[in-house]
């Protein structure tokens, strides 16, 4: 067991995966809490490519419209903040841009590469009880409320938007369970409504299993994303021409298994780090078939007067 009770309470901060640029909702928070004062920023560069989709439940060989490969290239602004030891706040702010290799224009926004801000996010995280067994193994249950807004004016129309344009609404269950061994587990489970005037966005369900390990000096994980509209219509169905085709792409019946594994290194006295990750869609409905790669730097510290602790990732 980590030696340090605190480090476990301040144990995650640095690597927070992916913004994606489609329907998908991202579940951009952890099962982790600072202490009271713990101030993390992050940037990171994300890389991220499809050649091929999902055209309902059904793998399409190429991207639509002659696009060959679609790349976006992903820079995003995180930070975090514990209140006190049981309650915190996050923050994320991605700058995307996406083109497809052929130079193809869009169908709806006649242009062959995009680049703007995408949603703000905001999350409140409260730790709600926690049990610590003589063994050393701690099992901690919180809960996550958070609103995501789209900032950057950004066309929510065709196949290269940044994204659907709605405002969501998210609330998530969080269980983690860390064993002795340093090797953790956390299940998260919630809701996402989602509000757009154009558009019937679907709402979806969320689910995240992870698996990892952590000491003084090193963390990574293994996760699995899972998400399920819960309407919708498919791509080249009846119904999607009826609405518009490419135009009303907002309104698909996304949903998506996501494999992904993140890898933190604290560096220059505990206070800087860097993550890295990689992301691949695994089974989909309506959804670009992604695989992506992320790096990012971390700064962490404290307001409050504590000896230097090893602050992990999201």
């Amino acid at each position: 067991m980590l030696k340090n009770d605190t480090l476990l309470n301040k144990l995650f901060i640095c690597f927070f995966f992916i913004c994606s640029t489609t329907a998908l909702s991202q579940i951009n928070i952890n099962t982790f809490y600072p202490n009271e004062g713990d101030l993390t920023f992050a940037a990171s560069y994300t890389s991220k490519k499809s050649d091929t989709f999902y055209k309902g439940a059904d793998v399409i060989v190429s991207n639509p419209a002659s696009f060959g490969e679609i790349s976006s290239t992903i820079y995003s602004l995180y930070a975090k903040y514990g209140i006190n030891d049981s309650y915190s706040i996050v923050a994320t702010l991605p700058y995307i841009t996406s083109e497809n290799e052929n130079g193809k224009l869009d169908p709806v926004k006649k242009v062959s590469k995009i680049d703007g801000i995408q949603d703000f996010s905001l999350f409140f995280k409260a730790k709600i009880t926690e049990l610590e067994n003589r063994n050393g193994s701690k099992f901690t249950v919180g809960a996550s409320a958070g609103i995501e807004m789209p900032v950057g004016g950004y066309d929510e129309g065709g196949i290269l938007a940044l994204g659907n344009g709605a405002t969501t609404f998210n609330g998530f269950a969080l269980l983690q369970y860390v064993f002795p061994s340093n090797i953790f587990s956390e299940a998260i489970a919630g809701y996402s409504a989602k509000q757009n005037s154009r558009f019937n966005v679907p709402n979806a369900l969320l689910y995240k299993l992870k698996l990892g390990y952590l000491n003084d000096h090193i963390y990574f994980h293994f996760s699995y994303t899972f998400q399920n509209s819960t309407s919708g219509i498919d791509i080249g169905s009846k119904e999607f021409g009826e609405a518009g085709g490419a135009f009303a792409l907002a309104e698909t019946r996304v949903n998506c298994e996501n494999l992904e594994i993140g890898l933190y290194v604290p560096l220059y006295e505990k206070k800087l780090g860097v993550s890295a990750g990689f992301s691949e869609i695994v089974n989909g409905r309506n959804k670009a078939n992604n695989t992506s790669f992320s790096i990012g730097l971390v700064y962490n510290f404290s307001t409050a007067k504590r000896d230097s602790v090893f602050i992990v990732p999201l």
